[in-house]
């Protein structure tokens, strides 16, 4: 079994300091070694290289740029803080057994909604829910707490607008795909 390298960074108070003290210092003494101007200046120029080029190749350094660069950002543009979401948005959804599912959704601030549904070519009644809602943790749709039997209802909210979601909070597909969007009013 071999043994594990393990990499030990110097965390004592002033470790880093004392040797760049001790540095100088040597740095100090080999310049006044020097006689000519010419040879001062080179020394000049030579440290002003090896202390950038330190600086850049420093370990340290670099896990520290690892770190950040390892942290995600979260996106703060999502539709709950951007938009103006409160609202009423209104359309026609589709219906297997209907000729459409007019469909008017208002929002408010708190966080309260109410869904009004009409049956095209069936009842002329509406049907009317009110509730809360809660946002995704993306911030980017919202899941209706209706008194529903079968699934939630979800719609994504876009710029003046609800997209109908699937059950699984997914964009529905299809040739009537288009349909199952709400505009606000």
């Amino acid at each position: 079994m071999k043994p594990q390298k393990k990499k030990v960074i110097n965390n004592k108070p002033g470790g880093f300091v004392k040797k760049i003290n001790v540095r100088i210092l040597a740095l100090i003494v080999i310049f006044e070694k020097l006689k000519s101007n010419t040879m001062k200046k080179l020394f000049y120029i030579s440290i002003m290289l090896l202390a950038f080029t330190a600086c850049k190749n420093n370990p340290e350094n670099e896990a520290v740029e690892e770190v950040v660069e390892s942290q995600q950002v979260p996106d703060k543009h999502t539709s709950q803080i951007s938009l103006d979401w409160q609202g009423v948005y209104k359309g026609i959804l589709p219906c297997a057994d209907c000729e459409g599912i007019a469909t008017e959704v208002k929002l408010n601030d708190d966080h309260t909604y109410v869904i009004k549904r009409l049956y095209l070519g069936k009842d002329d009644s509406y049907f009317e829910e009110t509730g809360t809602f809660q946002w995704t943790k993306d911030g980017g749709s919202i899941v209706l707490a209706e008194n529903v039997q079968y699934s939630p209802t979800l719609f994504k909210v876009g710029e003046n607008y609800l997209l109908h979601l699937n059950q699984d909070g997914e964009k529905i597909e299809g040739e009537l795909a288009e349909k199952y969007v709400l505009r606000k009013e």
